[in-house]
């Protein structure tokens, strides 16, 4: 019994070397990282979110968002929300919807009132 347990042990042994040798012939480039390596790409990361977040409050704040809400167009021009709909469609007006409000160009709306819209 021993001897059979002694000869299986062997037997794995013997395995586990030709796959050392196999992984060997395969060799990758391994680097460990250790908490502190997290914990400083955890710091550099909060970093640049905050520096995202500080570049955007200061952009709504400023108002760099040059555009016209829907109901502002709507007084403006007198119309309803399927012409500025077709509007955008024919691209008369340029728009973009940030979150779920549509801003309208002003410069395009100035050149349709300026037409005679």
């Amino acid at each position: 019994m021993v001897q059979e347990l002694v000869r299986l042990y062997e037997g794995k042994c013997c395995k586990r070397i030709k796959v050392l040798k196999r992984a060997k012939d395969n060799f990758m480039a391994m680097e460990i990282v250790t908490k502190e390596d997290l914990q400083a790409f955890r710091r550099e990361l909060l970093f640049d979110f905050r520096a995202i977040l500080k570049e955007e409050i200061t952009v709504r704040k400023e108002g760099h968002l040059q555009g016209y809400k829907t109901k502002d167009v709507r007084n403006i021009l007198g119309c309803s929300v399927n012409k500025l709909v077709s509007l955008r469609v024919s691209r008369k007006v340029r728009w973009k919807k940030v979150g779920g409000t549509v801003y309208y160009n002003r410069e395009d709306i100035r050149r349709l009132v300026e037409e005679g819209f």
